[in-house]
């Protein structure tokens, strides 16, 4: 069966077997049982949101101009109410392990620059049961055409664009300098 991690029940002061091979595990937080069973819960990843939703894939190439993805995922078990299940989940590409499990059912990343990623989520139940993994590859790329309007802005010479030297005309020309790159 899967190892009962300590983090998940906190600190374990006994633990004993009973005939149907069940785990009790006595706790600061009261008695938890641990009973392996045959068919263990499921993840599934429903969708991403980026600029757009992109649901019901393997693999996508995502396109994107914005600064969050929203990755949301499900979980299936036989013997828990599909609120008691946990999750954690990780992104191979940016995350180095299995980030603490929650309830959430969705995960958020902010300002992923480009390239390859691999998205896996586990669900874990009330016995802590652990789901094989569910994934999903994608691919991280700017839009093309918002990178073809910042390279048009960055080669354009904003002092020619006005006729005059004033202070105030020179501040103006800065300020738009400033912001020319975003």
């Amino acid at each position: 069966f899967q190892p009962v991690l300590p983090q998940h029940i906190g600190a374990t002061r006994k633990i004993a077997s009973d005939p149907n091979l069940s785990l009790w595990f006595g706790t600061a937080q009261g008695l938890i049982n641990y009973a392996p069973q045959t068919a263990p819960p499921r993840a599934r990843i429903e969708k991403i949101i980026a600029d757009q939703t992109y649901t019901e894939a393997t693999q996508e190439r995502i396109i994107t101009t914005a600064q969050q993805m929203t990755i949301e995922y499900r979980g299936m078990c036989q013997r828990c109410l599909p609120q008691h299940l946990l999750y954690s989940y990780k992104l191979l590409g940016r995350d180095h392990d299995w980030q603490q499990p929650t309830r959430q059912r969705q995960a958020i990343y902010r300002n992923l620059v480009p390239g390859d990623y691999t998205f896996q989520v586990r669900a874990i139940d009330c016995n802590f049961n652990y789901s094989a993994p569910s994934e999903i590859h994608f691919t991280v790329q700017r839009d093309p055409l918002v990178q073809g309007l910042h390279q048009a802005l960055n080669q354009i010479d904003l002092t020619s664009q006005f006729t005059g030297q004033s202070s105030a005309l020179e501040w103006v020309n800065s300020q738009l300098a400033t912001v020319a790159t975003t």
